[in-house]
């Protein structure tokens, strides 16, 4: 495995449920601490549930396969082994750990990866933190704006009639992109086949 590349071992070792528990841990320091269970409760917890929510990452990291077949960055060891470094150093009374230092890492990759969709589906509990988080990932979004294809369009020239010509070779040959559909495109559109 060590000389696999990167991409090859992450794919080869998926996450999966790995997560789960530190989902469940975080959900319950926030409930614990009576904030909403979005990037911004890191700012509303204290240093205690915020070394407690790292620690609870870093071990529910250092369990993942993908982690013990991945390189270091710093030496000759693996990714588990600078983990396990950081969790003796965070864990010390000796050191001072500045947590705001891993709040960006913790708002932007963590959430990202613990509240995929698949941690929302179909829960009316999490929908208001859903549209919130779309919100700050997407920005404000707009439904029905009248005339909107007349203004973000009309000034391309000639477009109508280049798109009806780019979507007729779409539909011809003898194995056409598109026939009753896209070809190609998955039928069984849930989140593990896409995610493959």
């Amino acid at each position: 495995m060590a000389d696999q590349p990167r991409s090859e071992i992450i794919k080869d070792n998926p996450i999966g449920k790995g997560l789960d528990a530190f989902r469940a841990s975080f959900s319950s320091i926030c409930e614990g601490a009576s904030v909403s269970c979005t990037p911004d409760a890191l700012e509303q917890l204290g240093q205690e549930d915020l070394q407690n929510i790292v620690l609870d990452l870093l071990f529910a990291l250092g369990n993942l396969p993908t982690i013990r077949f991945l390189r270091s960055k710093t030496g000759h060891s693996t990714l588990r082994n600078d983990l396990l470094k950081l969790i003796s150093t965070i864990s010390s009374d000796d050191f001072d750990f500045d947590f705001d230092r891993i709040k960006p890492l913790l708002k932007d990759r963590v959430y990202n990866t613990l509240y995929n969709t698949s941690g929302f589906a179909n829960s009316s509990e999490y929908r208001k933190d859903m549209d919130r988080v779309l919100r700050d990932k997407l920005g404000t979004l707009y439904v029905g704006l009248p005339r909107f294809h007349e203004v973000f369009f009309g000034r391309v020239v000639s477009l109508k009639i280049v798109s009806e010509a780019v979507f007729k070779k779409y539909i011809e040959g003898s194995e056409p992109l598109f026939s009753n559909g896209w070809s190609g495109w998955l039928i069984d559109i849930n989140q593990d086949d896409i995610l493959s």
